[in-house]
């Protein structure tokens, strides 16, 4: 467990999915992702919480992508998924606190980049990325898969997003001055 000022992050156990205040898409995906762990898949779902309320998360997916462009050119590259902070705790910083903890346990792995995609519509995300010195992919925009699990099954659609890639060996951004991080 990380905690970090008074925000707490922590690998997920399958009782916290139920606490998370999202749709009931985004609860069959992450349950769908914690049995992929307990499967054993490489992979890694974190929360994040406060006051002993769950209020954001991340995915980790060491995995080879599905996506051929990806497995080609991103070889062994991990990719972080599903950031999803609840909306009462959004622009407060937490979305760069899964980020810089997620980083941070990938780097402890031994990885030396990682990468993520995003719909470039997500004017939000693409710019939280950029401020966390991602950069965009050079081989342009990919077309990827996204997964939807519902009560009546899982379906997969298609959706262009742009691809971007932080180096991890880099020396690390300090801490922000606000932030206080302490790994228990």
């Amino acid at each position: 467990m990380t905690v970090i000022n008074d925000l707490e992050i922590r690998p997920v156990v399958a009782d916290d999915i139920d606490a998370l205040r999202t749709d009931l898409e985004t609860k069959y995906l992450l349950h769908e992702r914690l049995r992929r762990i307990g499967a054993g898949s490489r992979g890694e779902l974190l929360v994040a919480g406060r006051d002993g309320q769950l209020i954001g998360h991340i995915y980790l997916w060491e995995e080879p992508a599905d996506e051929k462009a990806l497995r080609a050119n991103l070889r062994g590259v991990p990719l972080i998924m599903n950031l999803w902070v609840d909306p009462e705790y959004r622009r407060q910083g937490i979305g760069t606190i899964l980020m810089e903890a997620s980083e941070r346990r990938l780097r402890l792995r031994g990885h030396r980049r990682v990468a993520l995609g995003v719909d470039t519509e997500n004017k939000e995300a693409v710019r939280l990325y950029q401020d966390l010195a991602y950069i965009r992919w050079e081989h342009g925009e990919i077309e990827t898969h996204r997964d939807h699990f519902l009560p009546t099954g899982h379906f997969v659609t298609t959706e262009t997003c742009a691809i971007f890639v932080k180096c991890l060996t880099e020396t690390a951004r300090p801490p922000r001055a606000d932030h206080h991080v302490q790994a228990l």
